[in-house]
């Protein structure tokens, strides 16, 4: 039996690192997932094949071209029926452990700032990205689209994200609503896709196409320096 929750999980272009989230994570944790929407934004048939073998059920989106990490997860999130998200991207490797509950237990517990998430990186991960540890430096603040679990409320209050240019700004609207993201201890995963990045647009998008996504990206990058 679920737990009120849907997994949104975004992919595209690297199914093998698809195939390795899916079947850990799973692993310890599917009995409390309700159901399961996947969105391939690269549009590659080896993905949605990956995700229609291992998850059925799922609701799987299959974009012709990319529109963008954020978009396509306010594209997920619109789907959601359950009152939980479990956030996911394709390139993370889970502990085979049950660690949903616990983490919803960890989102439901009152303090003096609600929660805008639980956090699964395992701690090494985070120091491997931020530098630090401390979960509410200003390098992230309040948000991080990493794997988490969060309730869908706070995405229909603040969302949709696709407003944000950075996930830096999503993190400044997050904080500044007193929101604050939460880790589960011990952390249950590791990022997988060093190296592995894929670009926004794909080898047969016109030239066009490419070049209003470079000039997008080079105009996120001077408004974070800003």
């Amino acid at each position: 039996m679920g737990l009120g929750i849907t997994l949104c999980l975004t992919a595209g272009g690297r199914p093998d690192l698809l195939a390795d989230t899916l079947t850990s994570l799973l692993a310890g944790n599917q009995q409390f997932i309700d159901a399961f929407a996947i969105s391939n934004d690269y549009g590659d048939d080896a993905t949605s094949a990956v995700a229609r073998s291992l998850i059925p059920t799922a609701t799987i989106i299959h974009h012709p071209s990319p529109v963008g990490h954020h978009k396509t997860i306010d594209e997920l999130y619109a789907l959601v029926l359950t009152p939980y998200i479990l956030h996911c991207e394709d390139d993370w490797h889970f502990d085979p452990v049950p660690f949903l509950p616990q983490a919803l237990e960890l989102l439901r517990e009152p303090r003096e700032a609600e929660a805008s998430q639980v956090l699964f990186r395992q701690s090494a991960c985070v120091w491997h990205t931020h530098g630090v540890l401390d979960t509410d430096n200003p390098r992230s603040f309040g948000y991080s689209l990493n794997p988490s679990l969060l309730s869908r409320e706070v995405w229909a209050r603040l969302g949709p994200f696709a407003h944000y240019p950075s996930e830096r700004d999503l993190g400044l609207a997050v904080h500044e609503a007193g929101l604050r993201k939460r880790d589960l201890v011990p952390g249950v995963c590791f990022h997988t896709g060093a190296g592995r990045h894929l670009p926004n647009a794909r080898p047969d998008d016109p030239p066009s196409l490419r070049h209003w996504r470079r000039l997008k990206r080079r105009w996120n990058a001077f408004r974070r320096a800003l």
